[in-house]
């Protein structure tokens, strides 16, 4: 490698081997973050992209779940590679697609997140308002990927395969996939990185804008949404007049109580046979109320009289004492009398049957308001869950990245070992996002839990099953 000192590859190759000795946590780590990515992102994709019926919002979390999974299929396994072969890295052209994918993938998850967060936003505040659709959210993770490849692009420039002197053996030389130190591209560097930590910081503050007032909204409807769903329609559940005036106002709304009643209409010319046009109502305690029939046969085409439950019962008791006391009534007249009171009583039951009825009606109806309620708190909250993640995920990477840009020397001559596992940890955490998110949904979603519980008892099942029968093959071929 460096023939004027003495130096060989063998050299070079020792101090790479020991450096991958001291990053053996951090490869442990991500190759945990990668097995769960890689079982759990899958499962998302398929879960909301084929057993569940499809929406926007089921559409975001597909897109989410491929950016995740691009990251864990491509960006671990070169991450792995990058720390084992700290000091030389194999390829350039594998160092440049390597984080142009990790960019690229790391701006599309942030693009979906904050368009998530504006659907949430419109449902949650502006439901009456123009939605997305499924054809603008496919054409939103089109804009979403074309965006992220945009910004990325300036990867291939800035990342390349970079020499590094190795301080602990002076005169040897090594090759990291990093940022490049030539003092020309330091200043697009910057604002390179200064551009990414600004989308960055503009992401942040609309998700957190827009999430406070998700979260307001859905607290006032927490409060008040119940209330007033269930108290204001039994107020509306109607109670038959019981004053004259009552009866004025009310006109109308039971006439198929007692106005279009035939036995009342019979009833009433009973009455015009034997008494007055004005008739008085015995009413013990009380003034006479004066109860108004219809004065000719020539008005019989106008509507009867919208009368009370009350004074009804009155009139009836008042008839049948006057119709006893006169001892002029027949036969038929008693039946009529008969047949109306069973009329009446009819009429209780229907009152007390519609009453029940609109009280199941109610409360099916608060049942469906209570469900769709915590639907939706429920994918809001696992929504916000997810973009916290994300921020919390890319908040020391950035950091870290901007002191690399900054301090001209290679991490691995001004840390000691401690500091630099916890270096290459902090500056992969960006990873954690695309491994927690599986496991968020899993723990807001009870039906994404019971699918993916549902397929490893199959696979177990199928599993058990196939060597149970392998087994009862091969003892029944001994036996025979």
């Amino acid at each position: 490698m460096n023939n004027s000192t003495g130096l060989t590859v063998n050299d070079l190759n020792r101090v790479n081997d020991e450096m991958a000795v001291i990053l053996q946590p951090v490869i442990a780590i991500v190759c945990v973050y990668m097995i769960i990515g890689l079982l759990g992102n899958p499962l998302v994709i398929y879960y909301y992209g084929c057993s569940v019926k499809p929406s926007p919002s089921y559409y975001f979390i597909v897109a989410v779940a491929v950016f995740d999974l691009i990251i864990c299929c491509i960006c671990i396994p070169l991450e792995i590679i990058d720390m084992m072969f700290s000091y030389k890295f194999p390829s350039a052209i594998g160092c440049k697609m390597f984080r142009f994918v990790n960019y690229f993938s790391s701006m599309g998850t942030g693009f979906v997140l904050v368009v998530i967060a504006i659907d949430r936003y419109r449902k949650v505040c502006q439901p009456f308002k123009t939605q997305i659709t499924m054809k603008k959210a496919k054409t939103i993770i089109f804009i979403g990927c074309f965006a992220s490849a945009c910004i990325s692009w300036p990867i291939f420039v800035f990342y390349d395969i970079h020499a590094v002197s190795i301080t602990s053996v002076p005169g040897l030389i090594g090759y990291d996939c990093t940022t490049v130190r030539e003092k020309q591209y330091k200043l697009f560097i910057l604002i390179f990185n200064g551009v990414c930590f600004l989308i960055f910081l503009v992401s942040i503050i609309t998700l957190t804008v827009l999430y406070i007032f998700v979260g307001k909204k859905l607290c006032y409807l927490k409060r008040f949404r119940f209330s007033t769903t269930i108290e204001k329609p039994f107020k509306n559940i109607e109670t038959r007049p019981t004053t004259s005036s009552g009866v004025q106002s009310h006109s109308g709304r039971f006439k198929h109580d007692i106005s279009s009643s035939p036995k009342l209409i019979q009833l009433m010319k009973i009455n015009k046979r034997t008494y007055t046009t004005k008739s008085s109502v015995y009413n013990p305690g009380k003034q006479n109320a004066k109860v108004s029939f219809p004065e000719s046969t020539q008005n019989s085409n106008k509507k009867p009289p919208l009368l009370t439950e009350k004074t009804f019962s009155t009139l009836i008791r008042t008839y049948i004492k006057e119709e006893n006391s006169l001892n002029n009534s027949g036969q038929t007249d008693s039946n009529v009398i008969s047949d109306f009171a069973d009329s009446d009583s009819d009429a209780r039951n229907s009152k007390h049957d519609f009453r029940n009825v609109r009280q199941r009606r109610l409360i099916h109806t608060k049942k469906k308001v209570r469900d769709q309620y915590i639907h939706l708190k429920k994918y809001t909250l696992l929504m916000f869950s997810v973009s916290l993640a994300f921020i919390v995920s890319f908040l020391p990477y950035l950091a870290l990245m901007t002191w690399r840009t900054v301090v001209p020397q290679h991490e691995g001559n001004l840390m000691t070992k401690d500091q630099l596992v916890a270096y290459n940890i902090c500056i992969r955490s960006w990873i954690i996002s695309s491994v927690v998110n599986p496991l968020i949904y899993g723990f807001f979603n009870a039906d994404f839990s019971s699918f993916v519980f549902g397929r490893i008892k199959r696979c177990l099942f199928c599993g058990s099953k196939q060597k149970y029968e392998t087994n009862s093959k091969q003892e029944s071929s001994h036996t025979a």
